[in-house]
């Protein structure tokens, strides 16, 4: 055997409840609370208004574009992106499978 298969798990298994196991609320994958919460507070202060609103009135400014997309963004949620699979010539995507036994 060599690769993958060869390899074996070390160290003791997961067992219920176990603490090392990260299922911590939001989650892994999520940014705290705390930092949503600290971006909120930095964006509705003045000065940050105010630098918004003067990026966003002027149309030549070089962050005019990352500015809109990033307050339509914050304003109404990011935009649901879909991705379509297709095989060759737009035709069903070809899965092959094989079944190795040892």
């Amino acid at each position: 055997m060599s690769g993958k298969a060869a390899r074996k798990a070390t160290g003791k298994p997961f067992a219920k409840n176990d603490p090392r196991i990260n299922r911590t609320k939001p989650g892994p994958g999520r940014p705290p609370n705390w930092l949503r919460d600290f971006c909120d507070d930095l964006l509705a202060g003045p000065k940050s208004k105010h630098s918004v609103s003067k990026i966003l009135g002027d149309d030549e400014h070089p962050a005019f574009a990352t500015m809109w997309k990033a307050v339509a963004d914050r304003a109404h949620g990011r935009a649901v992106e879909s991705i379509e699979l297709t095989g060759a010539g737009g035709g069903p995507v070809e899965v092959q499978v094989r079944f190795v036994r040892e």
